[in-house]
């Protein structure tokens, strides 16, 4: 029996709007907002789910124009699931560098609270990514076997 896991993004640092962005398609086309994937400003920001981070953080690190996520939507019980932020756009402070952090909360398939996370890193005290790059969160949520 499939469990239906779903983490909410509680908060994100909010920044001013300068310029709009949002995430567009290789074709150049819009991608609405939704659920898991928002923007807000020049700060977009995308909650995914998979299975395998350490996949993850292997793919996300092989130089190249894009990166193929293998997402999740449910989980068997007892098997592992984790939560990556994949943000950019955040806004430099005058000496060049961001700082955005967030919290997750996590619900049992009945709607209750079933945990809530510290405060956590999404990218805390390092430069703006060039070029409008988009970034792996530092640090993410995994529920389950280690």
């Amino acid at each position: 029996m499939a469990i239906q896991f779903r983490l909410l993004l509680l908060a994100c640092l909010a920044f001013p709007h300068i310029v709009s962005a949002g995430w567009i398609q290789r074709s150049g086309e819009p991608l609405g907002d939704t659920a898991y994937r928002k923007s807000d400003g020049q700060l977009i920001s995308w909650l995914v789910f998979v299975a395998n981070d350490r996949k993850l953080t292997e793919t996300w690190h092989i130089p190249g124009e894009s990166v193929n996520i293998d997402e999740i939507e449910s989980v068997d019980i007892n098997s592992p699931i984790s939560a990556f932020v994949v943000f950019g756009g955040c806004k430099a402070d005058d000496s060049g560098i961001c700082n955005v952090q967030m919290r997750y909360q996590v619900l049992a398939p009945d709607g209750s609270s079933y945990a809530q996370t510290p405060t956590m890193e999404v990218w805390v005290n390092k430069p703006q990514p060039p070029n409008r790059s988009l970034q792996l969160s530092v640090d993410y949520l995994k529920i389950g076997s280690s």
